[in-house]
């Protein structure tokens, strides 16, 4: 089935992010599911590690399905937990929270700085 996508992909640590909306079946109706594919920027395929999960074979998902209603952008953040946080708003007013584990690190290791005087 085709797939369209209304939102920019995000290319972060080391990943495209990008959100693609596959409308159903129903020529009258709108919608249909969105998906978060999560591809490495060197080979276009999933990464070798689990960033977005795992399939129950254990082969690394590429893709995960967020549920009915199309996708806005994705918003990272990053604090001092492991990995990162991505939020989704679909268009049926639900707000996805998902844990991103990166394909490379995103941190630099330094907590705070001392001024010297």
């Amino acid at each position: 089935m085709a797939s369209a996508s209304l939102a920019s992909p995000r290319f972060w640590a080391a990943s495209c992010w990008h959100l693609p909306s596959c409308p159903n079946n129903d020529v009258c109706g709108f919608g249909g599911d969105s998906y978060l594919h999560a591809l490495y920027f060197e080979t276009g395929t999933a990464y070798y590690k689990s960033v977005v999960g795992v399939e129950a074979d254990d082969s690394v998902k590429n893709k995960i399905k967020l549920g009915v209603g199309i996708s806005s952008s994705l918003g990272i953040h990053v604090g001092r937990e492991h990995g990162a946080r991505g939020f989704i708003q679909q268009s049926t007013g639900t707000i996805n929270q998902i844990d991103l584990t990166p394909a490379l690190s995103i941190k630099s290791g330094f907590v705070n700085w001392r001024e010297v005087r």
